[in-house]
């Protein structure tokens, strides 16, 4: 049987097996722990993240951009911003129900640390159109406060005027 050694074109299987546990002792592990690789991820994408939902919005294809934002709201539940693209589906798709809908994330979306500002300005356009003046009025004093050099600021400064 030694003679057939040099016929055979493996190793032996205890033969490989115990090369490949040797090499495999001596490498550091590939893996990252779940919890590292998810931070490392978010901290990738974080600069770009917010310009991403904005553009998934552009493309008005709600019930794909409902079927995502649903997704990753099961898995991040209380993400400021991605409340605040929901609540933004809601108010400019317009269907029987929507205005409810944003005016119940919007305000879930502003009551967490790192909510963008425009989630004031979509919670009080929402408010405004469901004739809830004094609240909307509350919150677009809100996103201006938060947001002093906003590109919109003379609009919305005109709407507070109309609803004095």
């Amino acid at each position: 049987p030694a003679s057939f050694v040099f016929l055979a074109t493996h190793p032996a299987p205890a033969d490989r097996l115990a090369a490949l546990q040797a090499l495999a002792a001596r490498q550091p592990s590939p893996v990252a722990p779940a919890d590292a690789a998810a931070a490392t991820l978010a901290e990738v994408i974080a600069p770009h993240r917010r310009d991403w939902l904005r553009a998934e919005l552009r493309r008005r294809k709600p019930a794909e951009t409902v079927w995502l934002l649903d997704r990753l709201l099961a898995v991040m539940p209380d993400d400021p911003e991605l409340l605040f693209a929901r609540g933004e589906l809601w108010r400019l798709r317009g269907e029987s129900g929507d205005l409810e809908r944003a005016a119940d994330d919007d305000p879930r979306a502003v009551g967490r640390p790192g909510a963008p500002p425009e989630a004031w300005r979509s919670l009080g356009t929402a408010l405004v159109q469901l004739g809830r003046s004094g609240e909307a009025r509350a919150a677009f004093s809100t996103y201006l406060s938060l947001a002093p050099d906003a590109p919109d600021r003379a609009l919305v400064e005109a709407m507070l005027e109309e609803m004095s």
